[in-house]
């Protein structure tokens, strides 16, 4: 080679050298070039400012002393990018993927390489950092048992648990890259409505099934949740809770809460539930309120089992006659409340023969005896959902009060209604407070005048300090059941009473009390009535219990029963009334009285030929049967000298004496004989 071949190799190798300096300095891209000897021979500044280094501490140095497995650099430069470790000036690890290529000077010259890095460290622990993250998420959701299903942007799944696959039945392959509406599909339980569960919901949507011919298999509450974590991210996670059992459970509460467990019909709190959305569901309606009057009657002859047995079979009786559309409930012991839509009055006739029958049942026959009452409507407001069954109840009330079959809800019923509500709170305000008590009416010899006996009458005094009529108050207690306690206050008051006037030197005299039928169907009655008797050391004997007509005929075994075994220990008994009932003969001789009671109905009637064909033919029914004759109500002389005349043995009313309070007793039986009051 000639000098000036060498000069011109030269000058390029100069240019070259200034173009690649050039290049380096401003080059975006980290680089490097050696020679065959590993010796660098320039570097850029990016390559410089990664690293660390100085250019003079780089230059002329070997590049193993900064790349690591140059062996890699030059497989690199057969087409095949690798990663290399960069070591920086303070020894930290870059990683780097290298491009690498072979340049020769010239024909004669030397070849050098040069090698271009892309910093990829973060990339490469990003991907570390999410590796382990799903790592740790897969180990986690394999070991909880609600069921966990990651789904992308596309609704695809991209990770399922092994519960998941369990609920499911799904193998991995099969859920993997499917979306998950494909592969799942749940329904609301109540209404079985396909439901869109992957739509973000913070809140679990429940419940939700999977049905299988109809048949629910497993029960779930569902949470959707987007995620942020940058392994999942624009994905959603898709929580499934199995609350198979605890749902059940619920529900088997609920359903025991809102269903009678003898009949299994919904109960009165199914039927406040029910009843708005029956309304709305049908343009005419009615809620009816039914009960079989003689219901403890069977309980007392058959027992309870039986009760029980008759109720379940009048239930079945009810909902085999009614549309499918009606809804029957049980509201109480014998009681029943019914929804009805369409043709109301022929349904309401079809009930009132369904519970006036004689009904067969476990190889019995049961003679039913009920009424109905009966709330029509088309459409009603709140306040009228919140009183209809009160409304309804109104109307049995009614019907059973008059003895007739049914009784449609009026408007009066309301006032009637809040007057009996009122008696009863002052009743039960007047038994705390002392307000209640006692005055005696004498009951005299029809032939002497002497006092033989006394009636206690109940009074009650309202917070308001108005007298209430005992007509009024008797009957409400008796219809509220708190005449049961209003009639042991009572019993005690003139059994105690008279202990006070046998103290006091009175004596001689029996005491006449009232006894209702609701108390004669009360297991502790009898009892009750001995300890009374026995507390205040008061014969039997002293003590006249008067009963009416309408308690023999309700529960007549029952009551006779009782009263067999009051006339056993000593107590006197009286028929109260006879004549405004049923009457019957047959009855009245098997009834252990002494006396019988004639009603002042009767004995004001005696004017005209059929009052004095009545009561003379009641007296000369009770002088046959060897009974005591007590006519009420005499209140004038002509009607003492005719009773006299036709044989009546005994006088009560206001021709001797008005009732009077305790006090005045003891001045009355003073005298040898009442006469006419003054």
């Amino acid at each position: 080679m000639g000098k000036r071949q060498i000069g011109s190799e030269i000058s390029k190798f100069k240019k070259l050298s200034s173009d690649l300096e050039e290049i380096y300095s401003h080059t975006p891209v980290a680089m490097l070039s050696y020679n065959d000897c590993g010796e660098v021979l320039t570097v850029s500044d990016t390559w410089l400012e990664l690293t660390g280094y100085k250019c003079n501490q780089v230059i002329g140095k070997n590049i193993n002393l900064f790349v690591s497995d140059i062996n890699k650099c030059k497989r690199a430069s057969k087409g095949e990018p690798d990663r290399v470790e960069i070591r920086g000036i303070d020894n930290s690890s870059i990683i780097a993927e290298v491009g690498l290529r072979s340049c020769k000077f010239s024909e004669f010259g030397s070849c050098f390489d040069v090698a271009v890095f892309q910093d990829v460290t973060n990339e490469i622990e990003l991907s570390k950092s999410l590796e382990r993250e799903k790592e740790l998420l897969e180990c986690t959701l394999s070991t909880i048992t609600d069921g966990v299903i990651l789904i992308d942007e596309k609704d695809e799944v991209s990770l399922i648990n092994s519960s998941a696959m369990r609920i499911f039945k799904l193998q991995e392959r099969e859920a993997l890259g499917e979306k998950i509406n494909h592969i799942i599909s749940l329904r609301n339980y109540y209404n079985e409505n396909i439901v869109d569960f992957i739509k973000p919901n913070v809140s679990w949507i429940s419940p939700l099934c999977i049905s299988s011919c109809n048949v629910v298999e497993q029960i779930f509450k569902v949470k959707t949740i987007e995620t942020l974590s940058s392994t999942l991210a624009g994905g959603r996670i898709v929580i499934f809770r199995d609350i198979t059992e605890s749902f059940l459970k619920r529900e088997g509460e609920l359903y025991q809460a809102t269903h009678d467990s003898i009949t299994g019909l919904p109960n009165e709190r199914k039927l406040n539930e029910d009843i708005t959305s029956f309304c709305n569901g049908h343009d005419s309606n009615a809620l009816i309120a039914l009960g079989v009057n003689n219901f403890d009657h069977i309980i007392y002859k058959r027992g309870k089992v039986a009760g029980e047995q008759v109720v379940k079979a009048l239930s079945k009786e009810l909902i085999f006659n009614l549309d499918d559309n009606d809804r029957v409930y049980h509201v109480g012991s014998n009681e029943f409340a019914i929804l009805l839509a369409g043709k109301i009055i022929d349904k309401v006739d079809k009930v009132k023969g369904l519970i006036n029958q004689s009904l067969e049942c476990c190889g019995n026959s049961y003679k039913l005896s009920g009424c109905v009452g009966v709330y029509a409507f088309e459409s009603m407001n709140l306040v009228q959902i919140s009183e209809a069954l009160n409304r309804a109840k109104l109307a049995y009330n009614e019907a059973s009060q008059k003895h007739v079959a049914c009784t449609y809800y009026y408007s009066g019923l309301e006032t009637k209604f809040n007057r009996f509500i009122y008696i009863s709170n002052q009743v039960s305000k007047a038994l705390e407070s002392g307000s209640v008590y006692l005055e005696y009416q004498p009951v005299v010899c029809a032939i002497t005048g002497k006092l033989l006996s006394l009636e206690a009458l109940c009074r009650c005094i309202s917070t308001s300090h108005e007298q209430l009529s005992p007509l009024e108050f008797i009957a409400v207690a008796e219809q509220s059941g708190k005449i049961v306690e209003l009639g042991k206050y009572i019993i005690e008051s003139a059994v105690n009473q008279i202990d006070r006037w046998k103290k006091e030197g009175v004596d001689g005299f029996t005491v006449a009390i009232n006894i209702s039928p609701v108390q004669l169907t009360d297991d502790s009655f009898f009892d009750f009535l001995q300890s009374i008797l026995a507390f205040y050391n008061v014969p039997p004997h002293r003590i006249i219990l008067e009963v009416t007509e309408s308690s023999m005929i309700e529960d007549w075994e029952v009551t006779l029963k009782l009263l067999n075994k009051l006339k056993e220990i000593g107590i006197q008994l009286a028929l109260d009334d006879f004549g405004t009932g049923f009457s019957s003969l047959s009855y009245l001789k098997k009834l252990p009285i002494e006396y019988l009671k004639i009603d002042k109905s009767f004995i004001d009637g005696i004017a005209s030929p059929e009052g004095e064909t009545l009561t003379q033919l009641i007296i000369s029914i009770g002088q046959a049967l060897g009974l005591q004759i007590i006519t009420e109500g005499v209140e004038t002389k002509r009607q003492v000298e005719i009773l006299k005349r036709w044989g009546a043995n005994r006088f009560q009313g206001y021709y001797y004496s008005k009732p009077v309070k305790a006090k005045i007793v003891k001045e009355l039986l003073m005298k040898k004989a009442l006469t006419y009051r003054q």
